[in-house]
């Protein structure tokens, strides 16, 4: 389907807008009730429950010594994931959507580390070993997923791969 720039740009400005949300009230409810929890709270029990932590860091607090290169690097991926969502030669909605989750998580992160020097994660798997991790980590990873398949997939149909 061949995009209609305004309607696709207002769409996924809704959904960062959502997602960004999202991201904060759950990020409150993670500050509100489990900071002063001691230990993991509620849950699906062998699936994953909430534990409080700060990460200083990427992912897997990866560059967790270097915060003000990770708040730089942020803001440079930041950039040109705008750039990427609002250029005009896009012509799917999905791949503007696929972005505004990448985009969202990325500034939702962004934000918590402005704030507090570190961001809020609270989401931990329990059945295997895995870091604790927020809304804004789950919608940059399932953007960049999908958005990297689209590409492989487009790839395909042009002859690309074989």
């Amino acid at each position: 389907m061949r995009c209609r720039p305004a309607r696709d740009r207002l769409f996924a400005l809704l959904t960062v807008i959502l997602i960004l949300l999202a991201d904060i009230l759950t990020k409150r409810w993670a500050l509100d009730h489990l900071l002063s929890a001691d230990g993991a709270v509620g849950g699906i029990s062998g699936i994953f429950h909430f534990r409080f932590a700060w990460n200083t860091g990427v992912a897997f607090s990866f560059l967790s010594k270097w915060p003000s290169l990770v708040v730089i690097l942020t803001l440079l991926v930041l950039t040109a994931v705008v750039l990427f969502l609002f250029c005009p030669k896009r012509e799917r909605l999905a791949d503007r959507i696929m972005l505004a989750f990448i985009f969202a998580g990325g500034l939702g992160n962004l934000i918590d580390r402005v704030i507090y020097g570190a961001v809020v994660d609270f989401i931990e798997f329990t059945f295997i070993s895995f870091p604790v991790f927020n809304v804004a980590d789950i919608c940059v990873v399932m953007g960049t997923l999908l958005f990297c398949v689209r590409m492989l997939i487009l790839d395909r149909k042009k002859g690309g791969i074989q």
